[in-house]
């Protein structure tokens, strides 16, 4: 989406126009929240929200995005505040009990 490049380069060209990176971040959470009839609980960090949260290997604003958003790696993973995903110390550990969404 920021790019609209192959981040393997094995395509010249662009596909589409790039949107910012604030834009396509807004897209994945805000935006998937709102089309599935959750942003009322989820999609944004807000008291009375489910605090799904993910923390990267690095910080996508201080990266050049061609070469490197395609690569970066989801370290921890929470899920209504649940750690659910731990990349760095083992994942196994990391369950997550609670109950997914409703979307209808």
């Amino acid at each position: 989406m920021v790019t609209r490049a192959n981040p393997w380069d094995e395509a010249e060209g662009r596909f589409g126009e790039p949107i910012s990176l604030t834009q396509a971040i807004d897209v994945m959470t805000k935006n998937g929240a709102w089309s599935m009839g959750i942003e009322h609980e989820a999609g944004t960090l807000e008291i009375g929200k489910s605090a799904d949260i993910i923390v990267l290997d690095r910080n996508l604003f201080e990266v050049e995005p061609q070469g490197n958003i395609h690569s970066t790696r989801v370290d921890l993973t929470f899920v209504q505040g649940q750690l659910v995903h731990d990349r760095l110390n083992g994942a196994s550990n990391a369950v997550w009990h609670g109950e997914a969404p409703k979307l209808w």
